[in-house]
């Protein structure tokens, strides 16, 4: 979504003049007028923040809450009345009625998180037009509504485990309050719940080289672990079915994706193709995921036990690469955690020394290795790496 409304910002807003180009050239080629006036309409995209007053069949009525105009709008299952919508809209030339023409990228804004609306719609009333400040606010001003008690006292354990453990990363904590949002629980204690709960964000990687028994866990929070089992599987059946949502959600012929959108499952690993595939920008835990699957793929292990005992006993030790082209790639894991550009640059290069055939196929280090031939010849600055 990050990537879509940023594309359609640029296109639309920040250099407009390339949108208003190709529509001209549009309208070089079409002969009724009726589409012409369309395209016309079109050339002025703009930021609109409006409230859903009422679904009418499949379109919505829609209030802009800056300047109270009234609009259609084409409806989505995702609105509902009273809620906000906000994001690049366009105008339709109608004789009869007020028309607005959406963009891919409209946000919908539920109810409780009025505080985004209110941020949004100060910096538009102050004639804020830049697409980074009115998109930031959606982070800096969103509110998560409040679990109830026993969830509450869940997910405050689960957090203070991933203090303690110096887990800066959110998500393990976000994954940890969806499910307990989403999910309903029949439970007296809430420590047998947070166990569970870690324990299957573990199993699934999220901790990156940092491997938890069950057993250890279980201890750590004073349950047993029947309890921990009981409360990993449902986390866990919670999260598979996420993931197999929102690739259903994301699954487009058009669309270039970098992972397997059939969720094929390996029976060894018990854990879906999207989190083991090496992506061109690497997730934050796929380096303790490409250690786990070289590990096996490298073991002997006969039986499921004696593959879990494999995990366990070598999930906190480095791996040692056994050729040069999995050195290559624990490198390039390095490179990207690099805190300096110079120690990135360094890393970088020594991964193409060890093996050049590979990396030159991998579009991660074709776009760093271009970066430096550039920065060299004071073309462009080294970008680090992010794809611009």
């Amino acid at each position: 979504m990050i990537e879509a409304t940023a594309y359609e910002s640029y296109i639309y807003h920040d250099r407009v003049d390339i949108w208003k180009k190709y529509i001209a050239r549009q309208k070089k080629h079409q002969k009724r007028q009726r589409i012409i006036d369309v395209l016309t309409s079109w050339e002025e995209p703009f930021y609109l923040l409006a409230e859903i007053q009422k679904v009418e069949g499949e379109n919505f009525v829609i209030r802009d809450v800056l300047t109270s105009d009234t609009y259609q709008f084409p409806g989505s299952t995702q609105g509902q009345a009273g809620e906000w919508l906000f994001g690049l809209v366009m105008r339709n030339p109608l004789e009869n009625k007020k028309e607005l023409q959406p963009t891919s990228g409209i946000l919908f804004i539920p109810p409780h998180q009025k505080a985004v609306v209110e941020g949004i719609k100060s910096k538009l009333a102050n004639g804020i037009s830049d697409s980074l400040e009115l998109y930031k606010i959606l982070a800096e001003q969103v509110q998560l509504p409040e679990l109830p008690v026993f969830e509450t006292d869940v997910l405050e354990l689960v957090e203070s485990f991933l203090k303690k453990h110096d887990f800066e990363n959110e998500l393990p904590r976000n994954m940890a309050y969806s499910f307990l949002a989403e999910v309903p629980l029949n439970a007296r204690k809430p420590e047998g719940v947070a166990a569970g709960i870690l324990q299957a964000i573990n199993l699934f990687g999220f901790f990156g080289n940092l491997y938890v028994t069950q057993k250890t866990l279980a201890e750590y929070f004073g349950t047993s672990v029947a309890s921990l089992t009981k409360y990993r599987d449902l986390m866990e059946n919670y999260l598979m079915e996420r993931i197999q949502g929102m690739a259903e959600g994301l699954k487009d012929p058009d669309s270039d994706l970098d992972f397997d959108l059939d969720m094929d499952v390996d029976p060894h690993m018990a854990m879906p193709q999207m989190l083991t595939t090496m992506g061109t920008d690497p997730r934050i835990t796929e380096r303790g995921m490409w250690q786990m699957v070289m590990r096996t793929q490298h073991s002997i292990a006969a039986t499921e036990d004696d593959l879990n005992r494999l995990i366990q006993q070598s999930m906190n030790s480095p791996y040692s690469p056994a050729n040069d082209a999995e050195a290559a790639q624990l490198t390039s894991y390095q490179a990207y955690e690099a805190r300096t550009e110079k120690e990135r640059q360094k890393l970088t290069k020594q991964a193409f020394k060890l093996d050049p055939e590979n990396t030159e196929r991998d579009p991660v280090f074709r776009t760093i290795l271009t970066q430096l031939k550039r920065s060299r010849n004071n073309d462009v600055a080294v970008v680090g790496m992010y794809r611009i």
